[in-house]
């Protein structure tokens, strides 16, 4: 879960009353999301970068470095090769789980984007900004299939 106390993530066990908290973010901790293999936990944080966390023993595993504001949303993609975050600085960027080499960055939104998830079948990404725009985007093309306007 992510945590309003500063630089904290607090990883709860349910079925015990264990609880870690990892400290290796230096601001706050705004998202969290879990592999769909259950193997990783990553968060987010308005330090500017993400977590990739080891579930198993709650070691860090990498830091995805490259956003310019705080991360507001992350997310891992259904077949666990990808991750996608958004962030204040306005942007979306995928990156290689394994490597967490960073391979796209999407800026079209003029505002923060305040959330991103990938469609169930992994080519396509939405994204939702302060802008009052969801925007899809294609993977393949590395470019936005659809915008979407109307919210107030």
């Amino acid at each position: 879960a992510g945590s309003r106390e500063k630089d904290k993530v607090k990883k709860i066990y349910l079925d015990t009353d264990r609880v870690d908290v990892l400290s290796e973010h230096k601001g706050f901790v705004w998202c969290v999301d879990v592999s769909t293999d259950g193997e990783q936990f990553i968060s987010g944080s308005s330090d500017k970068t993400c977590i990739i966390w080891d579930n198993n023993d709650s070691s860090l595993i990498g830091k995805l470095i490259g956003h310019d504001d705080g991360i507001v949303s992350v997310g891992y993609s259904h077949n666990g090769k990808f991750i996608v975050t958004s962030s204040k600085d306005n942007t979306v960027r995928v990156w290689n789980r394994k490597t967490q080499e960073q391979l796209h960055i999407f800026d079209k939104h003029k505002h923060a984007v305040l959330g991103c998830k990938f469609s169930k079948n992994d080519k396509y990404i939405i994204s939702s900004s302060a802008d009052k725009t969801l925007i899809l985007w294609s993977l393949g093309k590395n470019r936005p299939a659809t915008y979407f306007h109307g919210h107030k």
